[in-house]
């Protein structure tokens, strides 16, 4: 009998929060279906918080490192080396990550596809043309900018909205545009038998934004390309002083270990970043912040997400 009085209480209270929050879930859903057709597109789907998924991965990470670096902890020195603890526990986080992400879409799907829903029927009354022009030319602008960074959009949509609102700034033209160009670059790796080899793709795309940012933007391009050599400098010295730490702790394995770390497995990236925080206070900052981010001129989104030839 004691047991049971301590037991059922706590089943009856876990089943009372999951009851609760399937009921909040359907009130909202309801509450989005009897929102008119605008504000229903205009609102946000649900996602978690990125700062959520980041602690979960960083949390592997930090984990990792304690496993490698310190002491073994869920496992043994004996059946996971060192190394090779702090990649399961890395790779882990990612994971538990990815599998959050996947329950929490599918838990909210049937929100998210009502407001997917309102945005498909404003689209089709631009195409009908049901409206007054001043009427048409709001849906199709709030329309465009809710898919920019989500979808890509289609060429008509870049030009139509880019020819009458800077990306820079966001504002209306109201005198001539400059064109802007916009690089990107690509390293694709393949193996082929025992060789393995790599090859850099480049695309060049344009936009045309007010003179102001135009002016702005390319001065902040030109302070990088000063400040460019300085933290490749440092990070060649980081990287040296890793290697050098790993040969004094660890002894050879660590140092080739650090090796493989930073120039086979991506290291060198987040040596880079180390090096760019450490030389900011000292260096001179371009101003290069965008009203919208111009990866997603349509162009240039499609080069980023396209499977490149492995061909030398």
């Amino acid at each position: 009998m004691g047991a049971d009085s301590l037991y059922y209480p706590f089943r009856n209270r876990n089943l009372s929060i999951i009851i609760f929050k399937t009921n909040m879930k359907m009130k909202e859903i309801e509450v989005l279906k009897l929102l008119p057709l605008e504000d229903r597109a205009n609102m946000k789907k649900k996602q978690i918080p990125l700062g959520v998924i980041l602690t979960l991965v960083l949390l592997g990470l930090a984990v990792g490192l304690f496993y490698w670096l310190v002491d073994d902890i869920l496992f043994d020195y004996r059946t996971i080396y060192p190394f090779w603890g702090f990649v399961i526990f890395f790779i882990g986080g990612i994971f538990v990550s990815l599998v959050i992400i996947w329950i929490h879409s599918l838990y909210w799907s049937e929100y998210d596809k009502l407001i997917d829903d309102a945005n498909k029927e404003i689209g089709e009354l631009i195409k009908k043309g049901e409206g007054s022009p001043e009427e048409l030319h709001r849906l199709k602008k709030e329309m465009i900018e809710r898919k920019i960074g989500k979808e890509t959009l289609t060429q008509e949509e870049f030009l139509w909205h880019s020819s009458q609102y800077c990306w820079g700034c966001g504002k209306s033209h109201t005198e001539p545009p400059k064109r802007y160009s916009v690089q990107k670059k690509r390293t694709e790796s393949w193996k082929e038998g025992a060789f393995r080899y790599s090859k850099t793709f480049s695309k060049t795309g344009y936009i045309d934004i007010c003179p102001e940012c135009y002016t702005r933007l390319t001065n902040a391009e030109k302070q990088d390309k000063k400040n460019k050599p300085w933290i490749i400098v440092m990070t060649v010295i980081l990287g040296i002083g890793v290697a050098i730490g790993s040969k004094t702790l660890w002894g050879n394995d660590g140092f080739w270990i650090s090796i493989m770390v930073v120039f086979l497995l991506g290291g060198w990236a987040i040596l880079a970043g180390i090096a760019f925080l450490i030389l900011y206070p000292f260096q001179k900052q371009g101003n290069t912040s965008t009203k919208w981010d111009f990866d997603e001129i349509p162009e240039i989104r499609k080069f980023m997400k396209q499977n490149l030839p492995h061909t030398h």
